[in-house]
């Protein structure tokens, strides 16, 4: 878990700092795109080819999709507020006082 923050936090700083040349920015996209379905592929696979977990999907259904959609949720939340706080302080220091 603490490996999945760090890296999270480390790709948080990385962009916010500016420090990924310009020219491999036009492949973040495509990057971030790639590794996720690689992601999503590689989860689907482990899921499925759980038989006892296939067994209980019925029963695990509601929870999961309860776990997913908080979990959605919680992420656009916090997305939204890091936003709203990082892009106002930006606006901010990009004004002149004339006092």
């Amino acid at each position: 878990m603490w490996t999945i923050l760090i890296t999270l936090i480390a790709g948080f700083i990385i962009g916010y700092l500016d420090l990924i040349p310009s020219k491999l920015q036009t492949y973040t996209q495509w990057l971030t795109t790639g590794g996720l379905i690689i992601l999503l592929i590689s989860m689907g696979a482990g899921i499925s080819s759980n038989p006892e977990l296939i067994s209980k999907i019925k029963k695990l259904g509601m929870q999961s999709f309860l776990l997913a959609s908080f979990s959605i949720l919680g992420s656009i939340l916090l997305v939204w507020i890091l936003e709203k706080w990082l892009f106002s302080k930006k606006k901010g220091a990009d004004r002149k006082w004339h006092g």
